[in-house]
């Protein structure tokens, strides 16, 4: 389901106005004046600092990469200092402790920590020429953003009173990752706009969620109710395979959610209403293994096998978990061709 699929499927009580540009609050709104403003860091200072994300490069949609420390985007000093710094410094203490301290966070502050960062770099990537030579037109249309009305909404549980009577509207997986010696090795990123998804890796901490499916994914994913997800430390390889599971399993999702939300000057409300009947479209390896062979840079045709089977760096051929060493980056074949796969290939970038 598109973004713009999504933004109709919420009924509103009230009206709020919704302003975007270099002068306007991304979170509130609000218009920017000396006194008020402030710039947002959409990874935040704690983590380019944690993982020398500094002078690292983060890829657009337009194909160009932009410097981690220049992702940016317009706030006002109370949302930045006061409401975000909040949800920061809760996110801060519980990724330095690990993923348990992380798994026993509020849902609601793992939800909006990572919405901030999915909407942030749109917000960016708005503000951002497609082609610095010639033009002026955005990488990112206005009319993207506004299509992301309802995840706006969700976001101003950052700073006001927001309830989710029925739980977060999206669902939120929270694994335990092996660290690489490499600092720049123990972060990752990936994220999937066309349905609204985000992964982080953080050293110990790997974080995969759907923002707006309601937590349908969660609740019906059966690949992801495998004991080793909790049991075992997941290599940077491993992460990205379970990442495109919960990515690929959220894009078969037939069944939408309705959302209404209701606010007054004091509180806001989220309340979702999930299909009587959920239904999600066949699984498909090959599409599948074609996502797989993009986040592991491996030819398709190496990882896809029809009916031989697939490659999987998550178990073996007796369907045990591979223990792998964080520090080597491997090369998974299908089952036929495992024994040349099941080496290293070099150090860990991903």
């Amino acid at each position: 389901m598109t973004a713009a699929e999504n933004a109709i499927k919420h009924e509103h009580m009230l009206k709020r106005t919704v302003r975007f540009g270099p002068s306007t609050c991304f979170l509130c709104s609000a218009p920017l004046r000396t006194r008020n403003r402030s710039d947002e860091h959409v990874f935040p200072k704690w983590l380019q600092n944690r993982f020398k994300l500094w002078d690292q490069r983060l890829d657009l949609i337009n194909l160009t990469s932009i410097p981690y420390r220049q992702l940016t985007i317009p706030c006002c000093k109370t949302c930045n200092n006061v409401h975000l710094a909040r949800i920061e410094d809760s996110m801060r203490a519980a990724v330095d402790s690990g993923p348990n301290a992380v798994a026993k966070l509020p849902h609601s502050t793992v939800y909006m920590w990572l919405s901030k960062i999915f909407y942030g770099i749109l917000y960016r990537e708005s503000l951002l020429r497609a082609d610095r030579r010639i033009g002026i037109r955005p990488i990112v249309p206005k009319q993207v953003l506004q299509e992301l009305r309802l995840h706006h909404d969700f976001m101003q549980g950052i700073r006001r009173s927001l309830d989710f009577p029925f739980g977060v509207p999206g669902s939120i997986f929270i694994f335990g990752t092996a660290q690489p010696n490499r600092i720049e090795s123990q972060f990752d990123f990936l994220d999937n706009h066309a349905n609204l998804s985000i992964a982080l890796r953080m050293g110990s901490v790997g974080i995969v969620c759907c923002l707006q499916d309601g937590g349908l994914t969660k609740v019906f994913h059966d690949h992801l109710k495998r004991p080793y997800y909790r049991e075992n430390r997941l290599h940077p390889m491993q992460f990205r395979e379970a990442t495109a599971e919960v990515f690929y399993k959220s894009m078969l999702l037939e069944s939408n959610p309705f959302y209404t939300v209701v606010e007054d000057s004091h509180k806001m409300l989220v309340m979702t209403q999930n299909p009587r009947h959920v239904s999600f479209r066949e699984w498909d390896w090959f599409v599948f293994c074609k996502m797989l062979a993009y986040y592991w840079d491996q030819p398709m045709e190496e990882i896809y096998g029809g009916n031989v089977g697939r490659a999987s760096s998550l178990t073996n051929e007796q369907s045990k978990f591979r223990t792998l060493d964080p520090n080597c980056r491997y090369r998974f074949l299908v089952p036929d061709q495992w024994k040349q796969a099941h080496r290293p290939v070099g150090p860990t970038s991903l």
